[in-house]
């Protein structure tokens, strides 16, 4: 629930309007995004992010960089991995990061 807090207060610093992207929904793609052993992504990590629109990745893609990445870091997600997760789910995404 505190990543969650976080990533809220985080994502309302990016540009544009990101109170509509509830992060919780990305909680499937935790496994994935990990900065040790990181999985494949699941059906359901690979369902949220064909979800996204444009809005949606500039908004994750600002949060990605918030920092440099060592917030998500610091929680043992990979910021790297995180702009791979599309391709590894075989989406094409309205922006990239």
């Amino acid at each position: 629930m505190f990543v969650i807090l976080l990533t809220v207060t985080a994502l309302r610093g990016c540009n544009g309007d990101c109170n509509n992207l509830n992060v919780s929904q990305l909680l499937p793609c935790q496994p994935a995004a990990s900065v040790r052993k990181p999985t494949n992504p699941s059906p359901a990590c690979c369902n949220v992010i064909n979800s996204f629109n444009a809005n949606d990745v500039q908004c994750l893609c600002s949060f990605i960089r918030f920092n440099n990445g060592s917030f998500l870091r610091s929680f043992g997600i990979s910021p790297r991995r995180c702009t791979k997760l599309p391709k590894l789910c075989n989406v094409t995404l309205p922006t990239n990061c």
